[in-house]
């Protein structure tokens, strides 16, 4: 079975780190699964939601931006700010399986910007950022300008980093700028948005009637709400640079629904590219290390498992670093490229290396083992600073067994000390003969 050739090759790398160590046994299933609307007119016309999805859907979007319509204390409603694109996504492209009820609550969100109360704009340095803002009411900005050059600086900081963020990505890494919609600025909206917990918005204009669209963003209007795990201009960096590569994918494709694991996981790394010393992302990664039997792929949208596709990230570093910077955006090439829309898993997996997730998965399940105190160079450069992997311990007196689950695009991890053994060991597994291992 395939699986003794990825079994060997982690083997032979731990046993030659010198000393006494462990023997580590990792085996992963390699898989995927195809996940599975509209604005006007639908592209694919699809059967109504059920109740029990369309309440889901709801309870989620009301959690961000109708919290009243809930009861107190909701779990529905985040306790730390994350990014709000995935909800936006999930109801365009699900619009017309929505009951008449449920557009009318939510259509004021997708179909008219939220712009009346930013009476004022201000063009970025570079010329291809319109930023909208006030400075009265609850959306206000601080009114300090130290520059006295007649814009608050928190504005001025906006289209600098904007500017920043769209030379990094389009000029240096090559993708694609976001689509026009009509002029030559790309529009951003401040506001405030700690009370809809969230770092910030990207809206699709014309998706799903169109598979690509234009894009606008929004951001908060200060971050220093305790909500924000990151505050200050740094926040304010790394939400630019999360929702500014939304607009970037959505020039490839904007279906935010059927792989928004894979549009969060590569958000969340661009933060990193981005702004190195920031480190946003290392609030999410015990949710995908925590759970490493879990699929790569897996995109809870509510629950314990909801930031999950931002601590996939590391998958993105993983990328970057053993097969080059320019390895992300060529799957983004290839998912614009890509019949039938939406885009889903396997999508994401004919545009990675060595033909797909088969030949790296592996690689990657061995990365994931060395970390915090485990970490060794070559591996993630910021590993040390990265929770432990989940792992069980056999030990051997003078036999173990034990079983387990392990989902598609997942890993499992066992120790066996061998401190006080002299002889050889032996390991049998009983594995799916169904799967590709």
């Amino acid at each position: 079975m395939r699986s003794f050739a990825s079994f060997r090759d982690i083997l032979l790398r731990t046993a030659g780190l010198g000393g006494r160590v462990s023997l580590i046994f990792c085996w992963g299933l390699v898989a995927h699964t195809d996940a599975g609307a509209d604005l006007l007119p639908p592209r694919n016309p699809q059967p109504l939601l059920s109740p029990a999805q369309e309440e889901a859907l709801y309870n989620r979007a009301c959690g961000l931006f109708h919290p009243e319509r809930l009861p107190i204390g909701s779990p529905y409603i985040p306790e730390r700010a994350i990014c709000g694109t995935p909800v936006v996504g999930e109801l365009a492209s699900r619009w017309h399986q929505l009951s008449k009820a449920t557009q009318e609550t939510f259509a004021p969100l997708l179909f008219q910007r939220r712009s009346d109360t930013l009476p004022s704009s201000f063009t970025s340095p570079g010329g291809r950022f319109l930023i909208h803002y006030t400075l009265s009411g609850t959306h206000a900005v601080s009114a300090i300008d130290d520059d006295e050059n007649g814009i608050p600086d928190y504005v001025d900081s906006v289209g600098e980093v904007f500017d920043s963020v769209y030379d990094l990505q389009v000029g240096e890494h090559g993708y694609d700028p976001p689509l026009s919609d009509g002029d030559e600025f790309i529009d951003v909206y401040i506001r405030n948005l700690a009370s809809e917990g969230v770092y910030g918005l990207t809206y699709p204009e014309l998706f799903p009637s169109e598979l690509k669209s234009p894009a606008y963003m929004e951001i908060d209007n200060n971050y220093t709400d305790s909500i924000y795990i990151t505050r200050g201009l740094d926040g304010l960096r790394v939400t630019v640079a999360h929702e500014f590569f939304h607009a970037v994918q959505f020039a490839y494709n904007a279906d935010v629904f059927e792989a928004s694991w894979w549009q969060e996981l590569t958000a969340t790394w661009m933060e990193d590219v981005a702004y190195d010393d920031v480190n946003d992302y290392y609030q999410y990664i015990p949710s995908f290390l925590n759970f490493p039997e879990d699929s790569l792929d897996r995109d809870d949208r509510f629950g314990t498992q909801a930031l999950r596709k931002f601590g996939a990230s590391i998958y993105g570093h993983f990328l970057n670093h053993v097969y080059g910077p320019s390895t992300i955006r060529q799957i983004w090439e290839t998912i614009g490229t890509r019949q039938p829309d939406p885009f889903t898993s396997s999508d994401v997996e004919a545009g990675n290396p060595l033909g797909g997730f088969n030949a790296i998965y592996p690689r990657f399940a061995a990365w994931n083992y060395f970390t915090a105190t485990r970490f060794r160079p070559g591996y993630y450069p910021e590993g040390a600073q990265y929770p432990l992997a989940k792992s069980t311990t056999a030990s051997l007196t003078p036999s173990a067994t034990g079983s387990g689950r392990v989902d598609h695009l997942g890993a499992a991890y066992i120790r066996v000390p061998t401190g006080s053994v002299s002889e050889g060991i032996q390991a049998e597994f009983d594995l799916d003969l169904s799967a590709d291992w």
